[in-house]
């Protein structure tokens, strides 16, 4: 008999819903989560900030604060929208008390260039800040005669599949864009491209062939010459061997 007294009551329920004073979980039973919104406050979407004055604000709104638990908030910005170049993340821990307990970053170095900046919460809660761009720029040094170093490393590859060419770089700028060229008695046969990034000697650049190399090649010893530019125009070239089998 209660069974069909809850079924019967049914209909009015659904009619509760459809008119909003009923959230449609009540009908399942189930219990609703909190909702979070990450809003990215500082820089503005496309905004140009000086190197020197680079600092992330955000705050997290809309939501009801759980009783228990932890949300990792994490900061993330990159070289490209997708957050898979040149990242850089930082996580904080915050109470699911106060999501609101971290919001503001400034990162201890960060570069000349185009990054995005994305702001996450994970763990009890779970939300994503929209993808924001930010260039960072600075006063340049009308003055800077400082060629970048570079010195292009040994390597190998194979015909028929695209080379990648290794060097280390660094440059008083912190950034550098590089050329890479393959070349066979004098003769180019490879080259390579990579736009203004982040150098640092410690850590190898890659430069990918912009094509794979052509099975026609003779194998045996190659000469690859890389050269860096900074953006006062200073340049530097190194050139090694290189074997293509």
């Amino acid at each position: 008999m209660r069974r069909a007294v809850r079924v019967a009551q049914l209909p009015w329920l659904l009619a509760l819903v459809v008119a909003g004073l009923l959230p449609a979980g009540a009908v399942a039973g189930a219990e609703q989560g909190p909702a979070a919104r990450v809003v990215l406050v500082s820089p503005a979407n496309g905004a140009l900030v000086q190197r020197s004055h680079v600092t992330f604000v955000w705050r997290v709104e809309s939501y009801r604060p759980l009783s228990s638990g932890t949300v990792q908030v994490s900061h993330r910005y990159a070289s490209d929208r997708a957050m898979t170049q040149q990242v850089s993340t930082t996580t904080r821990t915050c109470p699911a008390t106060d999501l609101n307990c971290w919001t503001t970053h400034r990162p201890s170095e960060t570069f000349y260039g185009r990054y995005y900046w994305q702001v996450t919460l994970t763990g009890a809660l779970q939300a994503s800040s929209a993808t924001h761009l930010l260039s960072v720029t600075g006063p340049r040094d009308a003055f800077d005669r400082a060629r970048p170093t570079v010195r292009a490393l040994a390597g190998s590859a194979s015909r028929g599949r695209r080379a990648l060419f290794l060097a280390r770089v660094k440059d008083n700028s912190g950034e550098a864009r590089l050329d890479a060229q393959l070349t066979h008695r004098g003769v180019p046969v490879a080259e390579g491209k990579a736009g203004f990034t982040p150098v640092v000697w410690a850590a190898r650049r890659g430069i990918r062939s912009t094509r794979p190399l052509s099975r026609r090649l003779s194998a045996g010893t190659y000469r690859l010459c890389v050269t860096a530019w900074d953006r006062a125009g200073n340049r530097s070239q190194s050139c090694a061997r290189y074997q293509v089998r």
